[in-house]
């Protein structure tokens, strides 16, 4: 390779086709690729490295922030709605499982580990374990007195009381603080997955270095940003039922029959709006890990594209759905059936609680680790809209089929 009098080597970029078959042709920085501005030629091997030297530069000049045409990759055949065909989102599937399938898995586990700790020590300081132990022990003798299960409302009712003095003893505002503090905690665990497996898939995709360190640097900026997007799309979804039932209830006034019309097309409407909005956001949960303002661009890189973007997402689903659903259940089995075991050996309903409690807390992280892979349907997707010279797949002059 030839190197300049310091030693340094070109830069990645578009240079001069050495071999005299195209006008131009990339180099990744260590080694001719086969991306050229014109269809891909059989793979070349021999070709020398492009010239270094003091005033040695690819050519163009860098590209401003959202012009990436430049540094994309070559022109390629499209279908009709601009994007590559659907085989290539199996082709990408396939880097993102052999080249970062452990990494995945692995971030997610390790996010799902630390919200299961977290909720761990909320239940330690907010249940007073005694008195559960108490109401699960009086619950107990009372079915070895009454085998037919018809219990008396004395034991009801005394069974109950025993119940309210399991949680700690919070005002209503403490309790509904407690509430909105775990469903925080909740979506930014969701967020910072999807974020961090969507960055490990997007590298492993674009045969980019796979590091975890990476992805658990872009989930902590990244991810706060998506959970944001979440709440503002929860919002307008509350408010759209709130007008809905409101408007349901108010006609109701009028003519039951008019208000059951028009809650069944309020509600044929809100689901076909919701759709048809997801189809345009899907991308979203990939662009928010390179740039802001990731809410705009996917509505405007989606536009006369919602059938190819739920299509594409909707057949991932199924086939990493099932997938996923498989290697839950064979996780779940064993745990279910040494808890019938241990309950079968006398256990004591305090000892099956917590038997009950370990199992969830190593099914919740495995359950969610497995289903943050779902999330990375979106990378082959939003890599076909995306003009990120790192990640983009195709050219503004790629031909359909």
């Amino acid at each position: 390779m030839e190197q300049d009098s310091t030693g340094a080597t070109p830069i990645p970029g578009w240079y001069a086709d050495p071999s005299g078959r195209f006008m131009h042709r990339y180099w990744d920085g260590s080694a001719w690729t086969n991306e050229t501005d014109q269809p891909l030629p059989p793979p070349n091997t021999g070709i020398p490295a492009p010239a270094a030297g003091p005033g040695w530069a690819p050519v163009g000049s860098p590209p401003a922030p959202g012009q990436f045409g430049a540094y994309s990759a070559p022109t390629r055949q499209t279908t009709p709605s601009g994007m590559r065909p659907v085989a290539a989102l199996f082709s990408d599937t396939g880097k993102m499982i052999l080249r970062g399938g452990w990494q995945i898995l692995g971030v997610s586990a390790l996010i799902w580990a630390v919200w299961t700790i977290i909720f761990a020590l909320a239940t330690v300081l907010l249940v007073n374990f005694e008195s559960l132990s108490r109401a699960l022990q009086y619950w107990s003798d009372a079915l070895d007195r009454y085998p037919d299960g018809v219990l008396p409302e004395s034991v009801n009712s005394e069974f109950g009381r025993l119940l309210t003095q399991v949680p700690s003893p919070l005002p209503l505002v403490g309790w509904i603080a407690v509430g909105i503090a775990a469903c925080a905690v909740t979506l930014l665990a969701v967020t910072t997955q999807v974020v961090a497996v969507n960055k490990l898939a997007m590298d492993a995709a674009a045969d980019r270095p796979v590091r975890f360190g990476e992805a658990m640097r872009s989930c902590l900026g990244a991810g706060t940003r998506l959970a944001g997007y979440a709440l503002l799309l929860i919002a307008a979804s509350a408010a759209a039922i709130a007008l809905l039932v409101a408007g349901t209830a108010v006609t109701a006034l009028v003519s039951p029959v008019l208000a059951a019309v028009v809650g069944t097309l309020g509600f044929l409407a809100f689901t076909v709006l919701s759709w048809w909005i997801c189809g345009r956001l899907v991308p979203l949960v990939a662009q928010v890990v390179v740039a802001r303002g990731s809410l705009k661009w996917s509505w405007n890189s989606t536009r006369n594209k919602w059938f190819a973007v739920v299509g594409r997402y909707l057949l991932w689903y199924i086939v990493a759905g099932a997938v996923t659903s498989i290697v839950v259940m064979i996780v779940v089995i064993p745990l279910a059936m040494a808890a019938g075991i241990s309950a079968a050996a006398g256990a004591g309903p305090v000892g099956g609680l917590l038997l009950m409690i370990i199992m969830y807390a190593v099914m919740i992280p495995i359950d969610f680790a497995l289903s943050g892979v779902l999330s990375a349907g979106a990378v082959p997707i939003w890599r076909d809209l995306t003009d990120d010279p790192r990640y983009a797949t195709i050219q503004p002059t790629a031909r359909p089929v």
